[in-house]
């Protein structure tokens, strides 16, 4: 876990190298780029949780909510985001609108697309099979 929390980290400040520079200031557009992000995150997590790589540590508290509660993958990642909303009140920080939105909408979105994504996962997982084989 520790590894994979490392690649992240080096993923998301190789990004931000081309990113990062953009700067957003009309509300209209600032609203439009994060409801883009939403699905484009939700399908990123989606992929990530069926191709079995090892989970980061809030992967793995999402993952403990939903077998130790015998909840569904969307209501394991809207407690876990709650939870993570409450301990981010208390220690002081900053709450708005699309931390609710990140914590209503990533749920559901995620829950959604697992079928997709394990069935494609699949699909390429065969072919890769019978051509190395």
């Amino acid at each position: 876990t520790m590894i994979t929390s490392i690649f992240l980290g080096l993923f998301v400040d190789f990004w931000m190298l081309f990113l990062g520079n953009i700067i957003i200031t009309e509300t209209l557009m600032k609203f439009s780029v994060f409801i883009l992000a939403l699905p484009i995150i939700s399908i990123g997590i989606s992929i990530y949780l069926v191709s079995k790589l090892p989970n980061t540590p809030l992967d793995y508290f999402m993952l403990a909510i939903k077998s130790k509660l015998n909840l569904s993958l969307m209501m394991s990642k809207i407690t876990s985001e709650s939870i993570g909303l409450v301990l981010g009140f208390i220690l002081g920080g900053t709450i708005g609108i699309g931390t609710i939105i990140i914590i209503l909408a990533i749920g559901p979105m995620i829950q959604h697309l697992q079928k997709p994504c394990n069935y494609v996962f699949c699909k390429l997982s065969q072919k890769t099979e019978v051509t190395a084989a």
